[in-house]
C-alpha cells in the first residue's frame, strides 16, 4: 500500500510521534528549569520573595509550590505524549488526550503572551534569559500546536483510507 494518502499517513503518524517526544522533552525541561529557578540567585526570585509577605516569612513555601507544579507539567505533558506516540504508532484513538492538549495550549498562550511583555520590559542583565524564556515556551507551544493539527489529520487521513480502500 504505497499510494498517496498511505505515505501521507506515515509521514502525519511520524510527525505525531515526533512531536509527541517533544512534548515530554519539554516537560523535563520545564522541571529543570524550575530547579534552576529556585536553586540559583536571581532577581526574579527576589523580587518575587519580596513581593509577598508570606514568602517573606515562609521562604520554602515558594519551592514546595513550584515543585507541586513542575510535577504537575511532567506528568499532564508525559500523558499528551504518550497518547500522541501511542495514536501515531499503533493507531490507537482515545482522543482525550486532546482536551488536556488544548488546555495545555490555552495555559501555553497565556504564558508566552506573559513572557513577551516581560522580555520587553526588561532591562539590565537578565533581559537575554527573558527573550530566551519566551522563545523556548514559544517553541513549545508551536510544538503542541503541531501534535494537535497532526492528530486531526492523522484522523482525517485513517477515515479517508477506510472509505477509500475498505481497511
Amino acid at each position: 500500500m504505497n499510494d498517496e494518502l498511505h505515505i501521507k499517513l506515515r509521514k502525519t503518524e511520524n510527525g505525531l510521534i515526533t512531536g509527541g517526544l517533544v512534548v515530554i522533552l519539554f516537560g523535563v525541561w520545564n522541571v529543570i528549569r524550575i530547579f534552576l529557578f529556585c536553586f540559583m540567585d536571581n532577581v526574579q526570585k527576589r523580587t518575587i520573595m519580596k513581593s509577598t509577605e508570606l514568602l517573606t516569612e515562609f521562604p520554602w513555601l515558594m519551592y514546595i509550590v513550584l515543585g507541586i507544579l513542575a510535577l504537575f507539567d511532567l506528568l499532564l505533558r508525559w500523558y499528551v505524549g504518550r497518547r500522541a506516540i501511542l495514536e501515531g504508532r499503533y493507531g490507537k484513538e482515545k482522543k482525550f488526550y486532546l482536551v488536556w492538549l488544548i488546555f495545555m495550549i490555552v495555559i501555553g498562550y497565556l504564558l508566552e503572551s506573559s513572557n513577551l511583555k516581560q522580555a520587553v520590559g526588561v532591562r539590565g542583565n537578565d533581559w537575554e534569559d527573558a527573550v530566551i524564556a519566551a522563545i523556548v515556551d514559544g517553541t513549545s507551544l508551536l510544538i503542541m500546536i503541531q501534535v494537535l493539527l497532526s492528530s486531526l489529520e492523522v484522523k482525517r487521513l485513517r477515515r479517508k483510507i477506510k472509505e477509500e480502500w475498505g481497511e
